[in-house]
């Protein structure tokens, strides 16, 4: 019966997807159209506490603008030479000509 009676409280509420803990409406910050704990809203990288209107994500993780510039492999945002471009993946610099064979 215990077990029935712990399952009515918190156990419907979402689930942090940092802490996998239950994130009550009166906490809980919206990011990625999930329900966080301010607290565990944080830069993947850096671990910078990041506010919902001043991230990134990328393959569900979630970056301050300065972290996802390396993660992304972006060039020419504070990353990389100034002679770069921003193209994503490191092709910057590659010159492929109509040419070659």
């Amino acid at each position: 019966n215990s077990l029935k009676m712990s399952g009515r409280f918190g156990g419907g509420a979402p689930k942090c997807p940092t802490c996998g803990k239950s994130v009550y409406f009166n906490e809980q910050v919206l990011a990625l159209d999930k329900p966080w704990h301010r607290r565990c809203l944080k830069c993947a990288q850096c671990g910078k506490v990041l506010d919902p209107g001043s991230l990134n994500d990328r393959d569900g993780k979630v970056y301050c603008t300065y972290c996802y510039g390396s993660v992304a492999g972006l060039r020419g945002y504070g990353h990389g030479a100034v002679n770069e471009s921003h193209v994503s993946g490191g092709a910057a610099g590659v010159a492929v000509s109509a040419n070659s064979q």
